[in-house]
This record gives structure tokens, sequence and C-alpha cells, in this order.
């Protein structure tokens, strides 16, 4: 309804115009309306919504028509509840305005309903989110102490080989430190400090020997030297499982460092290397997730270790090399197929 600001002229009524004439609406001025409708919006509210917004916002309402005031109401309450029914903080709430505005913008309303209708809206978005310190820190320490003690009893069994991995047993292997990918530097002192000892323990043995200080000085080289490059080429090697390529510790030539031993020294020393590459093979080429030595592995490296020094018994069978590798390798194609078959009568 369009209002006026022209005042009407009540005639005075008789009783013929009583009987007869129906009952005469008398039109307020615009600023009497304005008035009214302020003290409407002011009344049982907490904000002064009227304070907010300028009085063209409303007297654009006033003057439209009732039809185009109603669709306007309708399209401003879908934008905000739009708009407020996502999280606002007040570091968004620039934002939030103007994405109301353009979606206010994008209805084909009259341009003074229009603005008067994003002035609303624009009113109207405020934060639904706001952090507090203190409420957040309570929250916390409740939550800390409603959680009940997860015991893993040692020796318990969280998944089978083959079985599915389900939220509740990634947990499990998340607080046993199963799932970290990150490179744990115990591990590498602990590996650096075993390869010390095994040269250590070589060296107390070779004082024992009658020979000059010169020939044992160049047998514990020598002896580091083998071990050394032995697990340097099982570091490389154990980066194949970045490949998603299982049991490379496998194709490791387990046989190379005891032969060599055994050509340039002797059976013993050869022996001895062979079990101590099977234990830092066991602890390098470990894949599974309980304990830290894989035993398959430990098995096929000492049997492969300790086959190729018994291989090179007699003088004349070290010119022979390629026959001694042929039967290496047919020994370890059976260990390994051995391990295999004894992996599946345990699945």
């Amino acid at each position: 309804m369009r209002v006026k600001e022209d005042s009407v002229t009540i005639q005075e009524p008789n009783e013929e115009n009583l009987e007869n004439s129906e009952p005469q609406k008398i039109v307020l001025p615009i600023s009497e309306q304005l008035k009214t409708l302020k003290a409407r919006l002011t009344n049982n509210v907490t904000e002064d919504i009227t304070g907010s917004l300028s009085d063209e916002v409303f007297l654009s309402l006033l003057a439209a028509e009732e039809q185009v005031v109603e669709r306007a109401s309708e399209i401003v309450t879908e934008k905000i509840d739009s708009v407020m029914s996502t999280r606002i903080r007040n570091d968004q709430l620039p934002f939030k305005k103007q994405e109301i505005e353009i979606l206010i913008e994008d209805n084909n309303l009259p341009k003074e309903v229009k603005e008067a209708s994003i002035s609303i809206g624009r009113y109207a978005i405020v934060p639904n989110e706001q952090y507090n310190a203190d409420q957040t820190e309570t929250a916390k320490e409740k939550a800390r102490n409603e959680v009940t003690p997860d015991y893993i009893m040692k020796g318990m069994l969280i998944v089978q080989e083959g079985g599915l991995i389900d939220q509740e047993i990634y947990r499990q292997l998340s607080l046993l430190g199963y799932t970290d990918q990150e490179t744990s530097y115990t591990y590498t002192v602990g590996l650096a400090l075993f390869v010390v000892v095994i040269v250590v323990l070589f060296h107390y043995y070779f004082t024992q020997w009658m020979i000059s200080e010169e020939k044992k000085t160049n047998y514990v080289l020598l002896l580091s030297i083998v071990m050394v490059f032995s697990i340097l080429l099982m570091k490389i090697i154990s980066l194949l499982t970045e490949l998603d390529i299982n049991y490379v510790g496998f194709i490791f030539p387990a046989a190379m460092a005891p032969m060599i031993l055994r050509i340039l020294l002797n059976d013993r020393i050869a022996m001895i290397m062979a079990v101590a590459q099977a234990l830092c093979g066991s602890v390098i080429f470990h894949e599974g997730i309980f304990g830290n030595f894989d035993v398959e592995i430990f098995i096929y490296l000492l049997i492969s270790g300790l086959s190729g020094s018994l291989f090179m018994v007699k003088q004349h069978q070290r010119a022979s090399i390629m026959q001694v590798g042929g039967l290496l390798t047919l020994l370890n194609v059976v260990v390994v197929l051995v391990i295999i078959f004894f992996k599946w009568d345990s699945i």
C-alpha cells in the first residue's frame, strides 16, 4: 500500500450516511507511520534495531506495495538463514556480509526495496562462533578426566597377518609407535654399536695370533671394510621396501662376505662374520610389526653365509667361484621355499 502525506478530511456523519456508507480508513502521515513502526520494532526487544538502520530503509518499505514487501521479506529471511547456517567467526564477518549482499542483489526487486533489504540482511549477519579460552580449557580438562586408560598387555595379539586393520586396531598400533614413519635414531645408534662390538672382538681375537702388529692392523682393517660394505649394501637393498616390494632381504648376497674372509683369512672368522651379518640383516630387513628382529631373514642369511664359508674348504676350490656360486644359489632357493612352506602352514 502506497502511503501519501495528505491528511484525510472527515465529514460529520448524519443518520442516513451512517446506514448507507462504509467505514472510512484514516491514513496517517508518513512521519507518523515511521514513528509507529519504530515503536513496534523496539517493543520487547533488547537491541535497538532502529538505531542501527537508517530511516531511509524503513521509508522505502513503507512506500512500497504490500506484495513487494512480502516478497522481499521472504527473500531476506531465506538468505539470512542460508548464511547463518554456516560457522561465522569475527574475522569472517565482512566476507559473510558481502555474501548476503550478493545473494539479495541477484533477485528482481525494486531498487529502493532491494537496497533496504540489503541493509537489513547485512545487519542480521552476526558471528555465531566465538573462541572462549576459559571454556575451551575447561572442556579439554573434562575430556581428559573422562578418558579411561587403555592397557596393551605384553604378548597380546593385536592383528593377525592378512587380517583387516580397522580404526581401533590402527589406534592401538599408533600407541605402540608402529605407524610412525620417522627414522629412529636409536635404531641407527644400536646398529653402529653392534658393529663396533664385533670389530673390537675380532681385534681381540687377532691379538692372540703370533703375527706382526702390521698384519694384525691390516686384518682388522680388512674385516672392518668388509663388514661396513656388507651393512651399506643391506641398507641400499632395504630401500626397495619403499616400492612395496616384500622380502627384499632374500636378494642380499649373504655368502659374499664370509667367502671373502674365508679366502683371505680362515674359516673361523668367516663363520663368525656369517653370524654377525645375519643378526644385522634381521634388524635392517625387519618388516614385521612385532619385535625388532626378523627370524625368517636371520635364518636365511645365517644358512647362506655359513654355506659360503663351508663350500670354500679346499684350497683348489678357491678358483671355482662360479661353481660355488651355483651351489649357493640352489641352496638359497631351497631355504626360501622351506621358509615359505612353513609360513603358509602357520596361517
